[in-house]
């Protein structure tokens, strides 16, 4: 019998983010390690992509509406269809394709999707990606932590917690490349959602009371619509949108400082990546990895003073200490923890 794995995630390549990255890891890693043959996902609709997309290992199903679109009109609506399809998708592939495991990102739509395929029989694993995700009503068989506070959040919950690291391919990084740059003038940057749970509303202000004159570059998709008037009518900021992830690399190796002032964080990629090509970045409270190894570089406070007083202590400082091990994040590192999970699990069915 083939060894299938269902994978449900909000995003997928082409589209950008961390999920997109981090699920195209796991299916592609899993395949290549020939722990599953092929990989069914189910994601959200892309303009200018197929709705059904089959290559030798995969096939890719885009039906779901896309986050960023469920808070338009009717949004119980758009939620209720996502769960109608998710729960359709599931019944359907483990019931008649079969899969060995259904692997879920914690979209409240996919809870009924979860629970059917453990009433099916399957074996579920569930990502917990962000702060928010412990409380992912529906219970699988491990619970994936990327960091240690979303571990601890999830103590409570019945699965078995596994604490993988975010991988990160840094033999797939472009080259240096010091002509690749959003201006020519020296830049911070930000990578990420322009949303206020981000904190580039305060970063905007933080920016506004720089002592130095660098820009300020913003690279990422607008979540919050109002932010981007905000952007559009500020001094020195410049957007550039979302832009391809090597580009990105090269924004981050040629910056004078990146920056992620979020609300909320489990652990997000932007440090890591930025520390990797010898760039400080100011990192966002309450992540225990970043206090443990960078305290110099966290934010105490997600506020415009705090932000501004960080980034002028680290512009005028000569040599900033990177100690931070990102060698654990390596990609390989972290999907040993996947493929001890899933030959477990299939070598039981």
């Amino acid at each position: 019998m083939t060894r299938r794995g269902l994978f449900l995630t909000p995003i997928y390549p082409p589209l950008k983010g961390g999920a997109a990255v981090h699920f195209e890891q796991i299916t592609s890693g899993l395949i290549e390690r020939g722990v599953i043959e092929r990989a069914v996902v189910l994601t959200c609709f892309v303009s200018l992509s197929r709705a059904v997309e089959r290559n030798e290992s995969k096939t890719i199903f885009r039906l779901l509406i896309p986050p960023q679109s469920m808070d338009g009109p009717f949004p119980r609506i758009r939620a209720g269809y996502n769960r109608l399809i998710t729960l359709f998708a599931v019944v359907v592939f483990v019931l008649l394709t079969p899969v060995s495991i259904v692997h879920t990102q914690t979209k409240r739509y996919y809870e009924w999707g979860v629970y059917i395929a453990k009433e099916l029989g399957s074996t579920v694993v569930i990502e917990g990606q962000d702060l928010g995700s412990a409380s992912f009503a529906a219970r699988g068989d491990f619970f994936v932590a990327i960091s240690k506070n979303v571990a601890d959040a999830a103590k409570h919950r019945t699965e078995r917690i596994v604490q993988a690291p975010v991988g990160i391919d840094f033999d797939g990084f472009p080259d240096p490349d010091s002509e690749c740059r959003p201006t020519e003038e020296d830049y911070i940057l930000y990578v990420g959602d322009v949303a206020r749970r981000k904190g580039v509303d305060a970063l905007l202000d933080a920016h506004r009371s720089l002592e130095s004159e660098e820009r300020l570059v913003i690279v990422g998709e607008v979540v919050d619509a109002d932010l981007l008037s905000s952007i559009e009518g500020a001094g020195g900021v410049k957007y550039d949108g979302a832009v391809p992830h090597d580009t990105v690399i090269h924004y981050m190796a040629n910056a004078e400082l990146t920056v992620l002032p979020s609300r909320e964080e489990a652990i997000g990629r932007v440090p890591i990546e930025s520390f990797s090509v010898r760039t400080p970045c100011v990192c966002p409270p309450d992540v225990p990895e970043y206090q443990e190894y960078v305290p110099h570089l966290v934010l105490s406070r997600v506020t415009a003073e705090d932000i501004r007083r960080k980034m002028d202590e680290l512009l005028s400082t000569e040599h900033v200490e990177l100690s931070y091990p990102v060698e654990r994040h390596r990609v390989e590192n972290t999907m040993q923890h996947y493929v001890s999970m899933y030959r477990t699990h299939i070598e039981r069915q």
